[in-house]
């Protein structure tokens, strides 16, 4: 294991961290301290939080739920009527994204 500079991936972006790296494997290892440091960091950078926290109501249409999206996420995405999303649950989260 030599000594590396890694990336640390998180929801919105990424960060170089120091760790070990395998010559012959490949893996990767940060120690506990670097992790911490860097989802810290990441924390302070806003790498966790959505990109649009806004709170919306459910409705009826058609005898169904509906939820309106703001304009700021239609133009975001690039959503128009008859864009198609996939919507399917993570833990405790709906997750809509545009196929």
């Amino acid at each position: 294991m030599e000594l590396a500079v890694l990336r640390m991936h998180f929801p919105r972006g990424a960060l170089p961290v120091m760790g070990h790296k395998c010559r012959a494997c490949g893996l990767e290892l940060v120690s506990a301290e670097g992790a911490e440091e860097g989802q810290e960091l990441a924390e302070k950078l806003g790498l966790y939080e959505p990109r649009f926290p806004l709170v919306r109501t459910i409705t009826k249409s058609g005898g169904q739920l509906a939820l309106y999206l703001p304009r700021e996420i239609e133009k975001a995405f690039g959503l128009a009527k008859g864009t198609r999303v996939k919507i399917f649950t993570r833990g405790d989260e709906i997750i809509i994204q545009p196929t």
